[in-house]
């Protein structure tokens, strides 16, 4: 056998045996995953069987929230939705994530650190993040400004917002999980475009949501919960995360004569009907309490059918501004420091003329003692221009974001000779 031949002979072998130990290790690996699935079919056929779960007897009406919310929210019993844990999508060409709490920015446990200083937002879709990428969002410029340009120690921020929140879903998402994270500076993000409709209304962009009204004695009461489910919403949303997010579908299966139904596997059922806000951290104790103890405490009144509307728009203007100082009040009767940040409407803004209602709130703040950052007036300041400052439909663009942020910044860390967020 000539040279040649043995090294051909021998490269086929090499070969062979290459194709071998590649079917062997794809053979393994199969084998290894069925079983890890298996293992995990089986724990969760134990956590079904020991920690059951009944479908919620909830109400639905004809209602349908758009992609958006679709997207990135889910129903919530007390808020009439919140964020989708662990999603991670883009939305108008930007990257928005939510971690395993569905809140948009980092992890944090509800434990706050030795040394820390914590800042919670609340409010709608400016707070939130609307059209911006994740580190462009008022709450993480904030982070970087303290943290980075101010160096006012060191500064955790968490952001509670919700694209379409009125004042009084962000004030119950305060009270139910917000104080669980401790906070010493809770900001409200005052979106003049809609707040006031939002926080007057028992629907709000196809969702049912709760309602504060006032009880002839003055007192205030949360009804309408648990809102209705919209009938557009899916019951469950993993359904649609996995279809939407990953383009499969998990519709059952047909292997010839079997029929394999993943959506019914004991993995898929746990978290039908569970909020899945909640459905990780009931496997090892919830530590965000329970909301409806949290609403007695701090409200008082609650109630299932939803209270009367209020018909002019100047009770509705005041009742909104009421449940910004009630808001208030709760945050600084926990220690805390609070601060408004108010957005103009960006015709005000590129007219400049700000309209009555801006005004009323801007005197209302004021004559009620709460620290306001008023961005009409820090805007022009700069002279920002308004194709810089807002983004579309009224959201401020990252530029617009970053200067709440620094205002607010300098404000909590002593620029302006108040006390510094550090403590020093």
């Amino acid at each position: 056998m000539s040279l040649q031949s043995f090294s051909i002979r021998q490269a086929g072998i090499a070969t062979g045996q290459a194709c071998k130990n590649v079917l062997s290790n794809t053979l393994l690996f199969c084998v290894s995953l069925l079983v890890t699935l298996l293992i995990a079919e089986i724990i969760f056929y134990f956590l079904n069987r020991y920690n059951p779960v009944t479908p919620p007897d909830i109400a639905t009406f004809q209602g349908q929230p758009n992609q958006e919310r679709l997207d990135f929210f889910q129903y919530h019993p007390v808020y009439g939705y919140a964020g989708i844990p662990n999603v991670s999508k883009t939305f108008l060409g930007k990257t928005i994530t939510h971690n395993s709490k569905g809140l948009r920015g980092p992890e944090l446990p509800f434990k706050k650190p030795d040394n820390v200083k914590r800042i919670a937002f609340i409010g709608d879709s400016q707070t939130w993040g609307w059209a911006v990428n994740d580190g462009e969002t008022i709450p993480e410029l904030t982070s970087r400004v303290l943290n980075k340009e101010l160096r006012a120690g060191t500064v955790e921020v968490l952001n509670f917002g919700a694209t379409g929140y009125g004042v009084d879903q962000s004030y119950l998402r305060l009270i139910t999980e917000g104080l669980n994270y401790d906070p010493d500076v809770v900001v409200f993000t005052f979106f003049a475009d809609n707040d006031v409709w939002e926080s007057t209304e028992k629907e709000a962009w196809g969702v049912e949501k709760p309602y504060f009204y006032e009880k002839p004695n003055g007192k205030l009461c949360v009804s309408n919960i648990p809102p209705r489910r919209a009938s557009g919403w899916p019951a469950d949303n993993i359904n649609h995360i996995i279809e939407n997010k990953f383009n499969l579908s998990i519709k059952p299966i047909q292997i010839s004569a079997l029929t394999v139904d993943l959506g019914e596997s004991n993995i898929a059922r746990y978290f039908k009907h569970r909020s899945l806000n909640g459905a990780l951290l009931n496997l090892f104790g919830n530590a965000s309490g329970d909301p409806l103890a949290a609403i007695e405490k701090h409200v008082g009144c609650l109630e299932k059918e939803p209270g009367p509307l209020l018909s002019s728009r100047a009770a509705k203007v005041r009742h909104t501004l009421n449940l910004i100082a009630l808001t208030r009040d709760t945050v600084e009767a926990n220690g805390g420091e609070f601060y408004v940040i108010t957005k103009p409407l960006e015709e005000d803004y590129r007219n400049t003329h700000l309209s009555l209602e801006y005004k009323t709130v801007l005197t209302y703040l004021r004559q009620h003692g709460i620290a306001l950052i008023d961005l009409y007036s820090e805007a022009q300041m700069v002279q920002l221009n308004p194709n810089s400052m807002f983004i579309g439909y009224g959201h401020l663009s990252p530029q617009g974001n970053y200067l709440a942020a620094r205002k607010l910044g300098e404000r909590i860390s002593g620029l302006n000779g108040e006390p510094t967020l550090a403590g020093e």
